[in-house]
């Protein structure tokens, strides 16, 4: 069940299964969403659904994960080092308790996701049992948090360390804390366990972590990413708060855009980094990374961080991943490309090399002078999932996009021809980045037929914003979806409208009928974006609405709302002639 509030997932692949789903929304004062971090309620819903009903992705990546070093049902914890405290060092030297950290926060993961899948609850108490002996026998990093490092011994990865387990055991938790099986049950971990794991998030987890780190951009954003989930795990606002104010602060400095930063990189908001070798700043190297000249193992890192911590902010009413203040969009997308490009022109797996593309990695710093070292490339679902399906950007396209080093197909190629084909018997080094296309493949839809169909979220009376996509079933059909006060089952009872109209056109209804300030037509089984900014004060309302591989048109600007309605509460669909694909519905910030 929802709790709390919930949110609507989205999809890798279009069209494997349509599922009822919740809403998420969030007001000034934060309104959390459970289960939230990463991955939602309904996207659990409706994988699970995918898995019994034989979706072949999903089984092959459920597979997958049984199979993996983590979903063994036979799992047994590994940590923590003898005496409760491990030890991290630069290059895994020392290496004390570390890789059993990385595993078993690993692990909880996993198993808690197989749990809720399959209902099995083994793998829920595997889950349980690897949390609460952490909980019970960890103190820490050597190094952190008051704990001393050892005489003449290294304890430098201690901070990484805790960022990645951070990334991890929250998002375990929140599935075990809040999921149900099919059959309604839930896991069986207790509430004093409970509060003893939260308190090892807060105490010996959040201290270190909460003021990020000017090492790299791959150990910054594990920390705020690390920030952000266990936020949503304890419910503290000010956390969440500034986990958002970090994450804005550092996407620049990892994500290079021409067009706005000119001929450097952003500044770093803590210390000042390495470029590792790249000098060049222009059009030709758009969109290269703070650590590309690294090697694309680390700049995942960074990637996989960014994504997982847009996507919880999602979840929780949030809009990093498309905030203009720094471009967000444009740097993550097209970044997103250039690396997806790179591991695919790569032949030799992991760790090998290709040339660098004119103008990459000149420069002394590099690992490999004009040459670039290829990552795993496990990541990039979740980030796909955003920006083509829920959010149809023209630049994230699917194959029908272009190629080259700035593709906008890059992504989706890899995808199919890379990642999907990957074992993932283990996290490959990319140490947060897990099964992605297993838990974000499936699209989370309502489908508007000629019952009405109607799905409450919290009362607004403000200004918010609302985005969602629909996909109309044919031509001159005829269909709406519409916001109200409470359940409706009319159309005089809607407030804001959208329709596809009986003639082939889109339109939205202005007081007393519906219109269209320019002519918008519509083809069947192509999808629409629509956003909605609301003004329920004034009864009115702007929308928009993005064709798939098109830009955006206004529909209507400052129409009046059909019924007055003081409160916006319920989002209604119906359709008189044929049907309509409805998903992705969110309520982000701007609300009450």
């Amino acid at each position: 069940m929802c709790s709390r509030k919930s949110a609507v997932g989205i999809a890798l692949l279009r069209g494997a299964l349509c599922a009822a789903f919740c809403l998420s929304v969030t007001v000034h004062a934060q309104a959390w969403t459970h289960p939230g971090i990463v991955v939602s309620q309904a996207q659990l819903e409706a994988t699970r659904a995918a898995y019994q009903a034989g979706n072949s992705v999903v089984v092959a990546q459920v597979n997958k994960a049984m199979n993996s070093d983590y979903g063994s049902l036979t799992y047994t914890v590994q940590g923590p080092w003898p005496g409760g405290i491990n030890q991290c060092g630069a290059r895994s030297n020392p290496n004390d308790g570390c890789q059993e950290a990385d595993n078993d926060s690993n692990a909880a993961y996993v198993q808690a996701l197989l749990w809720y899948i399959t209902g099995n609850q083994t793998y829920a108490n595997n889950a349980i049992n690897i949390m609460n002996t952490y909980a019970a026998d960890f103190k820490g990093y050597a190094g952190t948090n008051g704990l001393a490092c050892p005489s003449g011994t290294d304890c430098s990865n201690g901070p990484l360390q805790s960022g990645w387990d951070a990334e991890k055991w929250p998002r375990a938790a929140e599935i075990i804390r809040y999921g149900t099986t099919s059959s309604g049950a839930g896991s069986g971990w207790t509430a004093a366990k409970i509060t003893a794991f939260s308190n090892m998030l807060v105490n010996i987890y959040q201290p270190v972590i909460q003021h990020g780190s000017g090492v790299n951009g791959n150990w910054d954003m594990s920390m705020i990413d690390g920030m952000m989930q266990i936020a949503v795990f304890t419910e503290d606002p000010t956390l969440l708060s500034s986990a958002r104010s970090f994450w804005l602060g550092r996407v620049p400095d990892l994500f290079y855009l021409a067009s706005v930063d000119g001929s450097t990189h952003a500044a770093s908001p803590r210390s000042t980094p390495s470029w590792f070798g790249q000098s060049i700043f222009n059009s030709t190297t758009n969109n290269v990374g703070q650590e590309t000249c690294r090697d694309l193992r680390h700049m995942e890192d960074s990637i996989s961080s960014t994504i997982l911590s847009a996507e919880t902010d999602w979840i929780q009413g949030g809009e990093l991943y498309t905030d203009t203040t720094i471009s967000a969009e444009d740097r993550i997308v097209g970044s997103m490309n250039v690396m997806a490009g790179l591991e695919s022109r790569g032949t030799g797996g992991p760790d090998s090399l290709i040339t660098a593309p004119l103008d990459y990695c000149t420069g002394s710093g590099a690992t490999d002078l004009n040459q670039i070292v290829i990552g795993p490339g496990a990541t990039y679902a979740i980030g796909y999932n955003a920006y083509h399906n829920r959010l149809n950007v023209a630049a994230m396209a699917d194959a029908s996009g272009t190629g080259g080093l700035h593709g906008t197909a890059n992504t989706y190629t890899w995808i199919h021809n890379g990642l999907l084909t990957q074992s993932l018997s283990s996290d490959q080094g990319n140490h947060m980045t897990l099964f992605e296309a297993l838990t974000h493949t499936v699209e989370v839809c309502t489908t508007a037929t000629s019952s009405w169909d109607n799905t409450s979220f919290v009362a607004q009376k403000g200004s918010p914003t609302v985005k969602f996509n629909a996909t109309p079933s044919g031509n001159n059909i005829n269909t709406v979806v519409g916001l109200s006060d409470g359940p409706q089952s009319a159309y005089a009872s809607l407030a804001a409208i959208v329709r596809f109209n009986p003639s082939g056109f889109i339109d939205a209804y202005n007081g007393t009928g519906y219109s269209s300030l320019t002519s918008i037509p519509y083809t069947g089984g192509t999808k629409y974006s629509f956003w909605f900014q609301l003004n329920i004060p004034a009864q009115t309302y702007n929308v928009y609405v993005t064709p798939e591989g098109g830009s955006q048109v206004q529909i209507g600007a400052n129409y009046a709302f059909r019924l007055s309605a003081p409160t916006l509460s319920n989002v209604a669909s119906y359709a008189q002639t044929g049907s309509d694909n409805v998903c992705s519905f969110n309520l982000p910030l701007g609300g009450n």
